[in-house]
């Protein structure tokens, strides 16, 4: 051996040669292992083990490990590699050029479940490490390469295998055909030869998956990543297919390019399926970034590649989902998801820019009657009538720019008792005013508009005049109809541009709530009152016509009918009150008005209207034939007379002989007038005092003449007032007034009855008479004629108001009577003084000459 430099020659213990500190170095086992560099300048190296060496200058070739040309690539190996059951082997190898290029050479391991001497053919090289360096593969300079395993000639063992591969340049060469590569050799291996194919690999070779017989390896070698002590590659197959797979269980193979799961779920997969994740149970695929990041996962093709994505981003909580490189969808933090808008404001918000656009279209292709369907539940622990079910509202912009709500419909539970539940559904709108008006309604089985509370199948309410408008084309014809029991077609109602045609049947009778109409128009009602109603005409006008032929005694009315089904014809059996209007006349056209009422079975006209006048007829009644009542205002009391109510009434004076009476009737008052009669002229009054001045209001009283009126008879009374049937007052026909002696019950004896007499002008007008020097000895005043009942009372507040009091005439005359017979007894007694004082003077007889003289008689001789 040449040593050079300062290195020893030693001898081991062992008697083996030692060689410290230098190039070459034997192992006291005696192997030869080379711990420095050999720079071999010629010859063949062969039996040693190379771990950590360099080859300067010179060529690695065949069995024996001869040099030759770097360059032409290293064909040859490694047989006789030593077993090594307890030290696991790293092999580090490398190759320098003679220039100093470092090139690294790929490795290849045909592995064995056993280690047999001389049990197969030395020409697969079978159990061994092979290198290959083919021309242009691994010429990256400033590779460094490296292997590490288990012992895996040991067939209890599991074989593990890594290797890795520094770049020290930094880069990559980018001449084609250059690079980092690995590769491997598969394929069939026979008896005699190795079909292969590069391939890439990576992870570890399952030797459970490989089976020998005869010379060579027989079956499908499977590699995969496993992560534990086993054969199982619990990480994943990389499959000779060109799949991979990662997954649970060592049987279980890819079938897609990318497949994730275990070999107990479904691995049927279609052509175009390129990725599966499968598991049985919980299957989770996690992204994770920054808590301000942005998690993506981009969709596309090689022209754009992220032209579809979705992206999660950590600071908003928001998810969002891009196609065509447009935003689609987003799913905020609140769980709101947009359609067209990135920030959604409600649960599900769809928005877009596009006319007649977003359009929700749910659809059912099923060839059955099944329909799509949408559904709203208000589930609550509490519920209670007038709970809202759910709404939909439709809102719009105003000319103001704000977002207005123009619409909503509604749905609520009217009832929620168990059984008798009920509900509504509302469709509102705004109503111009500022205010929201719900105008129609379903509530249970009946259908309302205009108001909330409707109370029959089709309530209609309103306060405008045309509450129910049905129209078409001037043309055209809107029918409404419906179909009998046997299912026949029949027109009920037509409705024309300028007429209503109305049909139940054949017929043509029309039944409003009658089943069984009778006559043209049967209307019938189910309520307390009211069979129909008819409103205004469009000038608030309202008519109800009835018409008939312009001929002379053609009648038109309207009946008023008793009993439970219609009847066509009325008579006084089934008719309480009949309206009847005649023509009176034609071609000049003339007719009445006549109201007839039912008494006993006796349908009697009561009241006719003619074209000039209006009579009441009473037939043989006796009773008022017209009363006036004022029903809440008055209660007079004079119920044997008439109801307390009447205030005044007309009757016969006579049942059968006729005449009028007139009646009044009065509480209680101030005024105390029960009858009036009053006569206004809008002229000033006849001032004439003879037969033919009549005043405002005239009375006059006649007999008959003939068919005509003639002056009553001589002394015969015009007119009597009196009480309680007895008369006071007499007017007759010469105009003279007779009084009722025993009712004048004033006497003045107690009075001087000239001096009430000058007291009566002196208070009354004292400014129309002459005083004289006797006035001032009257001593009666206003006070003692009241008292005398001479005069009315009036306070001083109403002389002010210019009310007078009233003189009693009948008493005034009697005053004067009463003055008049007190100065005849003065004169009497004057004259009975004057004569007994020329009796005491002259004598009788002479005193009895001068009374004849002068033509005076004393009262005594005035006697028979």
């Amino acid at each position: 051996f040449f040593l050079g430099g300062a290195s020893n020659f030693v001898s081991g213990s062992t008697g083996n040669i030692e060689i410290s500190s230098s190039k070459f170095h034997l192992k006291p086992d005696g192997n030869v292992v080379i711990s420095g560099e050999i720079n071999a300048e010629s010859g063949d190296i062969g039996g040693f083990q190379l771990e950590s060496d360099q080859i300067i200058n010179k060529t690695v070739s065949g069995d024996n490990q001869t040099t030759s040309s770097l360059l032409s690539g290293v064909t040859g190996g490694y047989s006789n590699i030593t077993r090594n059951v307890t030290n696991n082997r790293r092999m580090l190898r490398s190759l320098f050029s003679a220039a100093g290029a470092k090139f690294s050479e790929t490795w290849q391991y045909n592995p064995r479940t056993d280690l047999v001497t001389g049990g197969i053919s030395s020409t697969l090289n079978a159990n061994m490490f092979r290198t290959f360096v083919a021309a242009g593969e691994f010429t990256i300079p400033g590779q460094d390469w490296s292997w590490e395993h288990a012992d895996p000639y040991n067939d209890a063992e599991n074989l593990y295998e890594s290797f890795s591969i520094l770049n020290r340049s930094g880069s990559f060469n980018s001449t084609a055909n250059r690079g980092l590569k690995l590769k491997y050799k598969a394929g069939t291996i026979s008896s005699t030869t190795i079909t292969s194919e590069d391939k890439l690999v990576i992870g570890c070779i399952n030797r459970k998956q490989v089976t020998t017989g005869g010379l060579g390896i027989q079956g499908t070698v499977h590699y995969g990543v496993s992560g534990s002590n086993d054969s199982s590659a619990s990480f994943g197959h990389i499959s000779t297919t060109g799949k991979i797979g990662i997954q649970n269980g060592a049987a279980h193979s890819p079938n897609t390019l990318l497949h994730i799961g275990d070999n107990t779920t479904d691995t049927s997969v279609d052509s175009t399926t390129y990725l599966k994740v499968a598991k049985s149970g919980t299957v989770r695929m996690q992204l994770c970034s920054t808590n301000a990041g942005v998690v993506a996962l981009h969709l596309g093709d090689k022209a754009d590649v992220d032209i579809g994505s979705i992206e999660y981003t950590n600071s908003s909580n928001q998810l969002d989902m891009y196609t065509n490189a447009s935003h689609a969808i987003a799913i905020d933090s609140n769980q709101k998801v947009g359609i067209g808008t990135s920030s959604p404001s409600q649960k599900l918000h769809l928005e877009s820019s596009t006319a007649d656009q977003p359009v929700v279209l749910i659809k059912n292709t099923n060839a059955g009657d099944g329909s799509p369907r949408l559904y709203f539940e208000h589930d609550s622990s509490s519920p209670a009538s007038a709970d809202e079910l759910g709404q939909i509202r439709f809102y719009g912009d105003n000319d103001g720019g704000s977002s207005k709500e123009y619409a909503r419909i509604m749905a609520k539970a009217a009832s929620v008792s168990e059984d008798e539940e009920w509900g509504e559904v509302r469709i509102g709108c705004e109503d111009g005013g500022g205010s929201f008006s719900n105008t129609f309604i379903v509530k249970g089985t009946r259908v309302g508009i205009g108001t909330l509370l409707p109370q029959s199948l089709f309530h209609l309410s309103g306060t405008t005049n045309s509450n129910l408008e049905i129209a078409g084309s001037s043309t055209g014809v809107i029918t409404i109809q419906s179909l009998n029991d046997a299912r026949n077609g029949y027109e009920n109602i037509k409705i024309y541009s300028d007429k209503l045609n109305l049909q139940a049947n054949a017929s043509g009778e029309v039944g409003i709530g009658v089943d069984s109409p009778v006559t043209a128009f049967d209307v019938h009602s189910s309520g307390t009152e009211i069979a129909a109603a008819f409103g205004m005409a469009d000038d608030d006008n309202a008519y109800i016509a009835t018409r008939v032929q312009e001929v002379e005694g053609k009648i038109s009315g309207h009946t008023f009918m008793v009993g439970t089904a219609a009847i066509d014809g009325y008579s006084s059996t089934n008719t309480t009150a009949l309206i009847t209007s005649t023509v009176t006349n034609s071609g000049t056209l003339a007719g009445n008005l006549k109201f007839s009422v039912n008494k006993g079975d006796s349908l009697n006209p009561m009241m006719t209207i003619e074209s000039s006048s209006v009579y009441l007829e009473q037939l043989t009644q006796d009773d008022h034939i017209m009363e006036f009542r004022s029903t809440g205002d008055i209660a007079h009391g004079f119920t044997d007379k008439v109801p307390t109510t009447t205030f005044g009434a007309f009757k016969k004076c006579s049942a059968t002989a006729g005449g009028l009476m007139v009646r009044g009737f009065r509480e209680s008052g101030t005024s105390h007038s029960a009858l009036r009669l009053e006569g206004s002229l809008n002229a000033n009054a006849n001032t004439g005092k003879n037969t033919s001045a009549h005043g405002v209001i005239r009375m006059e009283a006649h007999q008959q003449s003939g068919a005509g009126h003639a002056t009553l008879q001589s002394n015969g009374n015009i007119m009597t007032v009196g009480t309680n049937g007895t008369v006071r007052v007499i007017f007759d026909q010469e105009g003279q007034v007779h009084l009722d002696s025993t009712a004048i019950t004033n006497a003045f004896d107690d009075y001087d009855d000239a001096m009430l007499v000058r007291a009566m002008s002196t208070t009354t007008a004292p400014k129309a008479i002459i005083q004289n020097e006797f006035d001032k000895y009257v001593k009666y005043n206003e006070k003692t004629l009241i008292e005398a009942g001479l005069l009315g009372e009036v306070s001083e507040e109403e002389k002010k108001k210019g009310v007078r009091p009233l003189v009693n005439s009948t008493g005034l005359q009697k005053l004067h009577n009463g003055a008049i017979w007190q100065q005849y007894s003065e004169m009497q007694q004057m004259k009975q003084l004057m004569y007994e004082t020329m009796v005491e003077m002259i004598g009788k007889e002479a005193a009895d000459k001068k009374l004849e003289k002068h033509g005076l008689k004393l009262l005594n001789q005035n006697k028979d």
